[in-house]
């Protein structure tokens, strides 16, 4: 099952295909995706992963929080799908706390313009997922 939490994204990749959808803004609020992930949880076995993903849903952190947490009361497998460019320390043990069971870390670097800002972020980001990989073994 993959809950999309928004269409907005820090990144401008013209490959990818929500590109041209980052006009709609409306998302469900807090109490409607508790009730979505309650409604899902009684019609889905048990093993059914539910991957999250946008856009960039870390743009929505309180949001993506609150649904990880949901996720948690009903004992699903919640799997984050990021560009992971905007994690830190703190947003990885918090993710963490709220349930995540897997990241999924994706961005092509074949189509960002400028190289150089992207190893550097690229290279953090290797660095927190080491440090979330370690959180979770």
């Amino acid at each position: 099952m993959t809950l999309v939490l928004t269409y907005q994204c820090n990144l401008d990749c013209p490959y990818c295909q929500l590109h041209n959808l980052r006009y709609i803004l409306d998302l469900l609020t807090s109490q409607e995706w508790s009730s979505l992930i309650e409604n899902l949880s009684e019609v889905l076995n048990r093993s059914t992963p539910f991957f999250i993903s946008g856009g960039e849903p870390i743009l929505n952190f309180k949001l993506l929080s609150h649904i990880l947490t949901s996720l948690s009361k009903h004992d699903r497998i919640p799997i984050l799908i990021s560009n992971a460019t905007l994690l830190n320390m703190s947003k990885i043990n918090i993710l963490g706390e709220n349930g995540l069971y897997g990241l999924l870390a994706t961005f092509h670097f074949y189509y960002m313009p400028n190289h150089a800002m992207i190893e550097k972020r690229f290279r953090n980001t290797l660095s927190l997922l080491s440090y979330y990989k370690k959180l979770t073994s």
